[in-house]
């Protein structure tokens, strides 16, 4: 019995998040960091094409990936490919975005952001005739422990999720986004909320801001600037805290416990959870996102990470630029 057909895929954009941070292939049990080592991976897809403007992008993809390469986009759309990454310049998603919906691309992974814009992304969903399934690439989204966390936020285990805390740096559409993403995930998407506050926590662009969700639950994300990446996000419950840090690479369950030393009183302690290993599995989550997108396109669903998700965090960082004034 046959197996399920090889998938051609294609890169719009040629630089570290296409191929350039693990160089296209990685070894076995190596993590899969870019789209084309994940490509590369997967039994269900093959890697052909690659699109730069750049010569020398163009070369270097070549040589590192043995792929046909091109400076002109019809010819991406013209090769017809079943997937297309676009890993292009955040300025240009939403044009490239709009031109694979126009060629009816069945399965487009994008970057994000999804737009620099509102408005231009709201251009492009208009135009969207439901042919073409879109991932946006927040990858936390697919960790593990990320949507272990999800499912304590919602199941009660450990009681109510009273706050979120964030805290991020380098900029709020570079790091800030992904932590938009995930308070958003955690809370539940398409959950009701009001911006409360605003400020500017970190410098003009690493802003801090508060959320109230319906139900009570609220949020803090906190803007550093700092000269180092930090994504942290944790989760207080009434019988506990969960803490994902440096990105994803660390977790911290703790337990509410009667407090040793003064009787009547609690406190919280550091207890190990399969689901929350002080070292976590990072590698596989664009592997996972990859997985998703294909098995969305062939059930006719939406990605997890989708056109709609990333609009609702857009649109939250616009609001928090328009409080501020203007988008520094």
């Amino acid at each position: 019995m046959n197996g399920p057909r090889a998938l051609t895929a294609a890169l719009i954009g040629l630089g570290n998040i296409a191929w350039r941070y693990d160089g296209g292939r990685v070894e076995p049990g190596a993590p899969a960091l870019t789209h084309a080592s994940v490509y590369d991976r997967s039994p269900r897809t093959t890697l052909t094409l690659g699109m730069s403007p750049d010569a020398g992008e163009r070369r270097a993809a070549q040589e590192a990936l043995g792929i046909d390469t091109t400076d002109s986009l019809p010819d991406v759309l013209a090769a017809r490919p079943d997937v297309v990454s676009i890993c292009s310049p955040s300025a240009l998603h939403a044009e490239h975005l709009r031109a694979c919906l126009d060629a009816g691309v069945p399965m487009i992974w994008l970057e994000k952001p999804a737009a620099t814009r509102l408005a231009d992304l709201d251009t492009v969903m208009a135009a969207n005739t439901g042919a073409s399934v879109v991932a946006v690439n927040f990858q936390r989204r697919y960790q593990p422990a990320y949507r272990a966390l999800r499912d304590l936020c919602t199941s009660g285990e450990l009681g109510r999720c009273h706050h979120i805390q964030a805290v991020y740096s380098r900029g709020l559409e570079t790091n800030g986004s992904h932590m938009v993403d995930q308070v958003l995930f955690l809370a539940g998407d398409g959950r009701p909320f009001t911006l409360d506050w605003v400020g500017p926590t970190g410098g003009p662009d690493n802003p801090g801001f508060a959320l109230t969700f319906d139900g009570g639950l609220t949020a803090m994300v906190t803007g550093l600037d700092l000269p180092y990446h930090c994504i942290d996000i944790a989760a207080v419950f009434d019988g506990g805290r969960v803490s994902l840090l440096h990105g994803g690479l660390t977790a911290v369950f703790e337990r509410r416990v009667e407090q040793e030393l003064f009787p009547g009183f609690h406190r919280l302690r550091p207890e190990p959870d399969p689901r929350f290993p002080t070292d976590c599995d990072f590698g596989g989550s664009m592997a996972a996102a990859l997985d998703d997108l294909i098995a969305a396109h062939e059930t006719g669903r939406n990605a997890a990470s989708s056109l709609t998700t990333a609009r609702a965090g857009q649109a939250l960082m616009q609001a928090v630029w328009e409080q501020l004034g203007g988008q520094p």
